[in-house]
């Protein structure tokens, strides 16, 4: 791990650590094929049948992931066990769930099925709908601006200002995106610097206490 980031091995650590904790604490320790496809998770679904579209063919029977159910059953319990037996855990794992979806790693999708929530802020509904509503409202008044001033004009003025139009709206949602996701990154590294500034990592119980 020495080309990570710090916070994202830490949070690496973490989770890994607290999983393997938690399969001991069980009765049922992660062999070494399964501490390895920890370490190492699939950056792509690995079942083949959710590229069946939306008309699936029923002959086919759906493939489970036995190994990534189990990791994921084990992350869920492991962070059930730490918030109850040591409720300032909840903010060492909100760390590290809001590290690896910083990070874009694909511990965070595992985490994700495990049922780790994170933190939201209240208005991030509120950005949702106010975005999508932007999108709309673009598309109609840029429908109108684009008939008003297309009327009485030649088809090949038209054709032109119908494509530039076009253009121009892309160009927007694209520029809009952009801005989100740029927002959406602003917000997940003030929620890991909230984590840190409140001491988070604390010292962990290890399977027999």
């Amino acid at each position: 791990m020495q080309h990570l980031s710090t916070d994202l091995e830490t949070a690496l650590n973490f989770v890994i650590e607290r999983v393997t904790v938690e399969a001991e604490r069980s009765g049922a320790a992660l062999g070494d094929d399964e501490l390895y496809f920890l370490r190492h998770l699939p950056t792509e679904p690995t079942n083949v049948t959710i590229h069946q579209g939306h008309w699936p063919d029923s002959s086919v029977p759906v493939v489970r992931d036995f190994s990534y159910e189990t990791l994921c059953a084990l992350a869920r319990n492991a962070r059930l066990h730490d918030v109850q037996t040591r409720p300032e855990a909840a903010l060492d794992w909100e760390f590290s769930a809001t590290v690896l979806q910083l990070e874009r790693h694909p511990m965070s999708w595992l985490l994700d099925w495990a049922g780790v929530k994170k933190r939201r802020p209240r208005w991030d509904g509120l950005l949702l709908v106010g975005t999508a509503l932007l999108f709309v409202l673009i598309l109609i008044f840029g429908g109108i601006a684009l008939s008003v001033f297309a009327e009485g004009r030649p088809d090949t003025w038209r054709r032109t200002l119908l494509i530039a139009g076009g253009c121009v709206y892309v160009v927007v949602v694209i520029l809009l995106y952009v801005g989100v996701q740029r927002l959406e990154k602003r917000r997940l590294k003030q929620v890991v610097e909230k984590c840190k500034s409140d001491g988070t990592l604390s010292p962990v119980e290890g399977p027999n206490r």
